[in-house]
């Protein structure tokens, strides 16, 4: 596993989880990324190392499934609420 590190830019490459697209290596402060939500989650060696903006897009995809799968299950707006406002966070 290499990371790709340009100081004052975002040029680290992350690993997501390959459950929620939570960032599971590389630093998010300071960038509009989420960490993994799951219990679970670590490197298993499959996941492949993506940019800042793949991850990002990566992350924005996965809530876009979330919000989906919570309009399929009739769940409450507040759940549907948290995903959108992840995504506008990406978005910035």
């Amino acid at each position: 596993m290499t990371f790709n590190l340009t100081f004052g830019r975002k040029e680290m490459n992350y690993i997501l989880c390959h459950k929620c697209a939570g960032v599971l290596s590389g630093k998010v402060k300071n960038t509009p990324l989420n960490y993994c939500r799951c219990i679970s989650g670590w490197i298993r060696g499959f996941e492949k190392s993506l940019t800042f903006e793949e991850a990002k897009q990566e992350q924005i995809q996965m809530a876009k499934s979330w919000i989906q799968l919570y309009k399929r299950q009739e769940r409450d707006q507040s759940w549907i609420d948290k995903e959108e406002a992840i995504i506008a966070k990406l978005q910035k």
